[in-house]
């Protein structure tokens, strides 16, 4: 854990206001922050980066390395949006965004049983290069009810192989109990208008 402190930054850098990418764009989210509205819908804007590292991340076995981003929305104590949960038996969302490999056979099968041997060509590889970053978006709406402050928290979580391929080696049944790190974090607390206190 030590060795990995300080190799990523996350950072919730900036949120456009509506659905799209031509929306107003407020950015560096910081010192001020804008005011989010009920029922608007905005576009968050978080950056991932390398800062200490001599290779990509995470290189070596990337199609079965689990790292993702842990996003979760709260206001007034309560959880009101989440991506990159995990599952009773230790499966991460796949609906996450992850920093891996997801490589595929000539079939269009996924390469999840480390069979090297198998692989064809790549769906996506999000590994990112040494002093590099990624920008990925997130749609926030925020709920008609909430007049409290909304808190933002980004997570980059990593484990060292993802349930499926623990599975593959231990029964469906399996639950993936592999130590989980978190290599970096940002929270964010935006001002809602009508709320009673602010950022």
């Amino acid at each position: 854990r030590e060795f990995n402190e300080g190799v990523m930054r996350v950072d919730i850098f900036g949120l456009r206001e509506g659905e799209g990418m031509d929306g107003d764009l407020h950015a560096p989210l910081r010192p001020s922050l804008p005011e989010l509205q009920p029922n608007g819908h905005y576009l968050l804007e978080v950056v991932v980066r390398t800062v200490g590292l001599g290779h990509e991340l995470t290189q070596g076995t990337a199609d079965s390395n689990e790292l993702w981003l842990d996003v979760q929305v709260w206001a007034d104590e309560r959880l009101i949006g989440r991506s990159g949960a995990m599952g009773e038996q230790g499966g991460v969302d796949p609906w996450a965004y992850f920093l891996n490999a997801y490589l595929l056979d000539k079939n269009g099968d996924r390469i999840e049983r480390r069979n090297a041997q198998d692989i064809f060509t790549a769906l996506y590889n999000h590994q990112i290069p040494p002093g590099a970053a990624y920008v990925v978006h997130y749609l926030l709406r925020v709920p008609e009810s909430v007049r409290d402050p909304i808190i933002v928290d980004v997570a980059l979580r990593y484990r060292k192989f993802d349930t499926t391929y623990m599975q593959y080696i231990y029964g469906d049944d399996y639950v993936n109990e592999l130590p989980i790190m978190t290599l970096a974090r940002d929270r964010i607390t935006f001002p809602v208008a009508g709320s009673k206190t602010g950022a």
